[in-house]
C-alpha cells in the first residue's frame, strides 16, 4: 500500500536530518521532516523558525502486562464492527500516512510538498495542485478532477477507503472522470453523511464510498461502476444511464421513505446487469412519451430509453457539455451540476422500424443506426435545458426525401460542428471558410442504404465530393462566411 512504501522513506529523511534547521548542512533548512536546499522553498511567507512538531513516542508496556494485549483485542472488535455495522459514517481503521503529499492535512502551503498548496474549505485542509489540466500534472497516487467548484485539483486516490483520512471525515468515493472512466479518490463526506438511496444535494452529503446521484429530484446516494468483480456492498447494481450503478433494495415503497422529508421514491421493478429482475427505490415519475425531457431512462415509458445529451457546463464558457471534450477552449472542461444534467425519451430507428409520425423523425450520427427525435420549428420547443438546438438534416429515412428539422445536440468534433483546423474534427477535414471559422465534414458514405451523418449531406465541390453542411434555403442558416447553394444534382449545402 502506498503509506507502507512511504513511512520507511520518510523515517530515514527524519533521521539523516533530526532536531532544529541548525542540524542541517549550510544551504538547506528543515522543512517537512526534512533537510532540503533553501533554494527549492522560495514560499512567500514561509515560517523557517517554527520548530517541526515532534509526537512523543508511545509508552511501552512492560514485559508480561497483558494490558497492551487486551487494548489490542478491543480495538479488533471495534474495527470489526465499524466494518459490519450498517451505518454509512462508520470510521475504517485508516493506514494515511501524512508526509505533505497530495490529501495530507494542512492549514497553509508550507505544510504541503513543494508546488502543492492548501485547500482550506474541506476539514483539516487538504494538499493539493489546483489548475491540473491531467493526470499527468499531477504527483503519483493522485489524479486531476473537475470539482463541482468549477476547477480542477489534484486529488489522492485510493482503493479503499482505509488508504483515505477516515478520522477527519474522508471516503474512498467512485466517480467519473469526465471521459466516463471510474476513478476513486479520498473525498470529504460531512457528520450527517447519508448511506444507500439517501437524498442529498452534493457528494459530501453522501457516505462511505458513495456519490450524490442528481439525475433524481432530490439527489440519491450511490456508487456508481458495480460489477462482479466490485459488487455492490448493499442493494442491487443496475444500470443507470447506461452506467452500472447499486441502486437500494426495497420490498415496498415504504423501504424507500425517509425520515422528516418529502422524498418522493417508489419501489419498483428493474434489471441487475446480470438481468435478474429485482426491486429498487426509483423516482415516482414514470410514463414520459418519446421526446419529452428526462434524467433517467426509468422515467420513460416502455421501450424508450433516456438519452442524456448534457450532464454538465463548461467551466470557461457557456456551453452545456458531457464530457471534458465538448469545450472547445484550451485548459477548459466540463463541470458536472444538477442543473445541466438533461435528456430526452427516444427510441431506435431504421427503415423497418419507423419513429411515431408526426412528433419525431428518425436520423443517424454514425449514417446507419438511427433514433427517433423529436421535430421542431425553432429551439425553444426542444426538451434539454437549452442543451439541445433545431437543426436542419436529412433524416436516415423519407417517404418525401424532403430534409427535417429535428431537436439534437452537434457535439465538439462531429461532422457539422464549428472548427478552424482539421485536427478539430474527427473524421480529420474542417472546410474553413474566408473568415477562418469552418466546420467539420465528413466523407460520403459508400455502402448501400447509408447516408451522411446528420446533419450533413453528400454533394460535390470543388472535385471534392463529401458530407457538407445541409441548409435551408430559405433560413439562411448557414455559418458566418458560407451561403446556402445547390451544386448540380445534389441536395443544398453550406458551402463558402
Amino acid at each position: 500500500m502506498r503509506a507502507l512504501i512511504v513511512l520507511p522513506m520518510l523515517l530515514v529523511l527524519v533521521a539523516a536530518c533530526s532536531g532544529g534547521s541548525s542540524d542541517c548542512a549550510e544551504g538547506f533548512r528543515r522543512w517537512q521532516g526534512s533537510c532540503v536546499p533553501v533554494s527549492d522553498l522560495d514560499l512567500a511567507g514561509a515560517d523557517w523558525t517554527k520548530p517541526d512538531a515532534v509526537e512523543p513516542e508511545p509508552a511501552t508496556p512492560d514485559e508480561g502486562d497483558d494490558t497492551r494485549a487486551e487494548v489490542d483485542a478491543s480495538l479488533d472488535v471495534q474495527r470489526a464492527d465499524a466494518v459490519d455495522a450498517d451505518v454509512p459514517d462508520a470510521v475504517p481503521a485508516s493506514d494515511f500516512v501524512a508526509t505533505g503529499q497530495v490529501g495530507s492535512p494542512c492549514s497553509g502551503p508550507n505544510d504541503c510538498d513543494l508546488g502543492l498548496g492548501c485547500l482550506g474549505g474541506w476539514p483539516g485542509g487538504y494538499c493539493t495542485k489546483e489548475g491540473c489540466a491531467s493526470d499527468a500534472e499531477c504527483p503519483a497516487d493522485s489524479a486531476c478532477f473537475a470539482l463541482a467548484e468549477g476547477f480542477k485539483t489534484c486529488v489522492d486516490t485510493c482503493a479503499e477507503s482505509g488508504q483515505c483520512r477516515t478520522a477527519d471525515g474522508y471516503r474512498c468515493k467512485v466517480f467519473d472522470d469526465g471521459a466516463g472512466q471510474p476513478v476513486s479518490m479520498c473525498y470529504a463526506t460531512t457528520e450527517a453523511a447519508g448511506g444507500l438511496g439517501a437524498p442529498c444535494e452534493k457528494h459530501e452529503d453522501c457516505g462511505g464510498d458513495l456519490q450524490c446521484l442528481y439525475s433524481f429530484p432530490y439527489g440519491y446516494c450511490a456508487r456508481a461502476f458495480c460489477s462482479e468483480a466490485e459488487p455492490c456492498a448493499e442493494g442491487q447494481c443496475v444500470r443507470l444511464n447506461g452506467v452500472p450503478t447499486c441502486l437500494k433494495g426495497c420490498a415496498a415503497t415504504d423501504d424507500c421513505k425517509y425520515a422528516g422529508t418529502d422524498y418522493e421514491l417508489v419501489c419498483k421493478t428493474a434489471r441487475t446487469v446480470a438481468n435478474a429482475q429485482v426491486k429498487v427505490c426509483l423516482t415516482n415519475v414514470s410514463g414520459k412519451a418519446l421526446g419529452e425531457a428526462c434524467k433517467t431512462d426509468f422515467e420513460c415509458d416502455t421501450g424508450l430509453v433516456c438519452s442524456i445529451v448534457s450532464r454538465g457546463r463548461c467551466a470557461l464558457g457557456p456551453e452545456t457539455c458531457l464530457s471534458d471534450a465538448d469545450c472547445p477552449r484550451a485548459n477548459d472542461f466540463c463541470v458536472m451540476t444538477e442543473p445541466s444534467l438533461a435528456g430526452l425519451c427516444t427510441q431506435s430507428c431504421s427503415a423497418g422500424k419507423k419513429c411515431p409520425a408526426g412528433t419525431s423523425q428518425c436520423v443517424s450520427a454514425d449514417g446507419t443506426n438511427g433514433t427517433c427525435l423529436p421535430s421542431c420549428f425553432n429551439a425553444n420547443l426542444c426538451p434539454g435545458g437549452g442543451a439541445m438546438s433545431c437543426v436542419y438534416g436529412d433524416p436516415l429515412y423519407s417517404s418525401t426525401g424532403d430534409a427535417v428539422s429535428v431537436c439534437t445536440v452537434v457535439y465538439l468534433g462531429d461532422p457539422g460542428a464549428p472548427c478552424a483546423a482539421n485536427t478539430e474534427c474527427s473524421y480529420g477535414q474542417c472546410l474553413v471558410g474566408p473568415s477562418g471559422a469552418g466546420y467539420c465534414t465528413s466523407p460520403c458514405p459508400t455502402q448501400l442504404l447509408s447516408v451522411c451523418p446528420f446533419p450533413m449531406g453528400c454533394a460535390t465541390s470543388g472535385g471534392s465530393k463529401r458530407c457538407y453542411l445541409r441548409c435551408d434555403p430559405t433560413a439562411n442558416d448557414c455559418p458566418a462566411g458560407f451561403t446556402c447553394q445547390h451544386p448540380s444534382g445534389d441536395p443544398w449545402v453550406c458551402l463558402p
